[in-house]
């Protein structure tokens, strides 16, 4: 339940308040406004979850793992819907757009989802979310970035999402 609604407000803010400026004018910005609105959440976040903690020891470790898997984990996740975002924006409009989004959309929160099942796991499921799932979604989150850096001068514009 919380990745799905982390994620749609994510995306929520960039559709909203992004997605039809001038400047969001090729695939990859849909990359760029994705992660930079996940940056900031999770940086909200931590925030949040350090000002509620009440020893020093627990401080320190939830602070360093939440900035080493938290952090990336956000900005990762987003990739998958501000790629197809990115894409999306510049097919023709149609089912075909929707379908796109939503499918970035349940992707990002499937693998999110999937993260913090593994993170609740205690030390096992840290380490599986260490050593396999974080290569994975940055090895996919890449061929994304890769996708639409190709597309980036090959798409023409049509209207805004």
């Amino acid at each position: 339940m919380v990745p799905a609604l982390e994620e749609m407000l994510k995306f929520s803010m960039v559709a909203l308040f992004v997605s039809r400026d001038k400047e969001f004018d090729e695939p990859m910005d849909g990359i760029v406004y994705a992660t930079e609105t996940a940056l900031g959440f999770a940086t909200v976040e931590n925030i949040a979850y350090v000002l509620d903690i009440q020893t020093l020891s627990s401080l320190f470790l939830t602070g360093t793992l939440r900035a080493v898997l938290s952090v990336p984990g956000h900005a990762l996740f987003a990739i998958f819907w501000g790629y197809s975002l990115g894409i999306a924006k510049f097919m023709p409009a149609g089912n075909r757009r929707t379908i796109v989004i939503v499918g970035g959309l349940v992707l990002a929160i499937g693998v999110h989802g999937i993260f913090n099942l593994m993170l609740e796991q205690e030390y096992a499921g840290l380490a599986i979310a260490l050593l396999v799932l974080l290569p994975v979604v940055w090895w996919s989150a890449e061929k994304k970035i890769r996708a639409a850096l190709l597309s980036c001068g090959s798409h023409e514009t049509t209207e805004s999402i």
